[in-house]
């Protein structure tokens, strides 16, 4: 799964994504979340990853080592010309590297249902204020005490180094870069 959601990440062109997103607000990122925020790290920027390095001879690269067979992934979202836009740019964008994409456009009330059951989506296009805090970026989306009992994040994953680490940051004391660059 890992190298699937790799290529995933790898294929999707940020530039591509603002563009379709016509807002003059909108900024690629480079992270969960923008420079402006506090504990945002400048060396992230050069970091060498899916942010920074978007690379379809890369996303084909993971995607053959992933075992992915041709299947079709279920891209959720709330109906509306904006999300709409963004969603049809990565569906072409995946569809370019040999990932099958169905589009799932769903009123807000169906979206906020479907979203907490896995088996209703693979990937999942939202969008959200902005924190003033980088750390709260993480914890609205990937602190499990945010969700159902068992259910781990907003995409369904369990991992307890990554909890420890979000609530180490939101603490004043263990609010430091080194803490925040290892989440």
């Amino acid at each position: 799964m890992a190298f699937l959601r790799k290529a995933i990440m790898y294929a999707i062109d940020p530039t591509v994504v603002l563009a379709v997103a016509d807002s003059s607000s909108a900024q690629v990122v480079y992270d969960m979340a923008n420079a402006k925020f506090a504990g945002y790290n400048e060396a992230w920027l050069t970091e060498d990853n899916f942010y920074v390095n978007y690379s379809l001879d890369t996303a084909a690269e993971y995607l053959a080592q992933s075992g992915y067979s041709g299947e079709t992934l279920y891209m959720l979202y709330t109906s509306g010309d904006l999300l709409q836009n963004i969603a049809e740019a990565m569906q072409i964008l995946l569809g370019s590297i040999g990932i099958n994409v169905e589009l799932k456009p769903e009123s807000f009330s169906v979206t906020n249902a479907d979203v907490t059951d896995p088996t209703q989506w693979d990937l999942y296009v939202d969008m959200m204020a902005s924190d003033d805090y980088l750390v709260n970026v993480y914890a609205r989306l990937f602190k499990a005490a945010n969700f159902a009992e068992g259910q781990g994040t907003k995409n369904f994953i369990q991992d307890d180094e990554f909890q420890r680490l979000i609530s180490l940051c939101l603490s004043e004391e263990g609010n430091t870069q080194e803490n925040l660059d290892a989440l």
